[in-house]
């Protein structure tokens, strides 16, 4: 008799869970539509804008549940104008009133994406009271870490084309000791590196200092009070609990086969400046 009691009440509580998950869905599926996103006011209007797999979905995962922020959120629509901006085939007054549209479209609190990166001028001109986040990962374990992704999920082509221009077509550019990095199709050192050094110096260079603030990967579960000051929203606000968030797959340890020097002497000669920085126990 008391099996069949707990059974009942196992099956009522996974009955009460399924129930509050779809009042929840509903719940935010009302809050996102696009009218009511127009009627709410925003509590803040942000970016954050670091390279993929420098804790982009964290910084977008800490803040979902109490604010309309999204993680590469249209996504495609997005890069596709990138590219077709970089051609010329999208003039500047054309990308302009894109982004005012999608802006009005969305209106997102806080819009996490690399993809934001080449409209960077335009957001600082058009939004003046926006602000941003630039989350940084040291170079070692920032490569790892696009190579687990590159092998464990692969990459499509029209984002690696849009990688290929930070790159500045530099993917195969394989030096003496990057022979694995060839057999296993991967970007070269110099490539990811250069890539991880313009990404950061555009931002360094387009965002006024005082809408700026930088994020190591590393410390942004330490630094969320931080982020919510710069934010100006409660601390409490922000859920720790997703701080790490969108792990690898797997992990295939790539640059720990690569000759530990070859590796040192390529990120200094690429990123030695920002390593400095930010990362000073990196070169100690």
């Amino acid at each position: 008799m008391m099996g069949v009691v707990r059974s009942a009440g196992r099956r009522a509580r996974v009955v009460a869970k399924r129930q509050a998950r779809r009042i929840e869905r509903h719940r935010r599926a009302v809050l996102d539509a696009p009218f009511v996103r127009r009627l709410r006011p925003r509590r803040f209007h942000a970016y954050c804008v670091g390279m993929p797999k420098t804790g982009t979905h964290s910084i977008a995962a800490v803040l979902r549940k109490h604010y309309r922020a999204g993680h590469e959120v249209d996504r495609w629509t997005l890069l596709h104008a990138s590219l077709a901006h970089a051609r010329g085939e999208l003039s500047d007054a054309d990308r302009d009133r894109f982004l005012r549209h999608r802006d009005r479209r969305l209106r997102l609190e806080l819009e996490s994406s690399f993809l934001c990166e080449p409209f960077l001028d335009a957001y600082v001109r058009l939004f003046p009271r926006s602000r941003y986040i630039l989350t940084v990962r040291d170079p070692w374990t920032w490569l790892d870490s696009v190579y687990d992704h590159r092998l464990g999920r692969g990459v499509r082509p029209d984002t690696d084309a849009f990688l290929d221009r930070k790159r500045h077509g530099l993917y195969q550019a394989w030096g003496p000791g990057e022979e694995l990095l060839r057999e296993r199709g991967l970007p070269s050192l110099a490539g990811e590196l250069g890539a991880w050094r313009r990404h950061n110096d555009r931002v360094l260079e387009l965002v006024p200092p005082e809408r700026l603030l930088v994020v190591r990967t590393d410390r942004i579960g330490q630094r969320l009070p931080e982020i919510a000051a710069f934010l100006g929203v409660p601390a409490a606000k922000l859920d720790p609990r997703r701080s790490h968030s969108f792990r690898a797959l797997e992990h295939f340890h790539v640059v720990s086969q690569l000759d530990p020097e070859l590796v040192r002497a390529e990120i200094e000669r690429h990123c030695g400046p920002l390593v400095k920085r930010w990362f000073p126990e990196r070169l100690a």
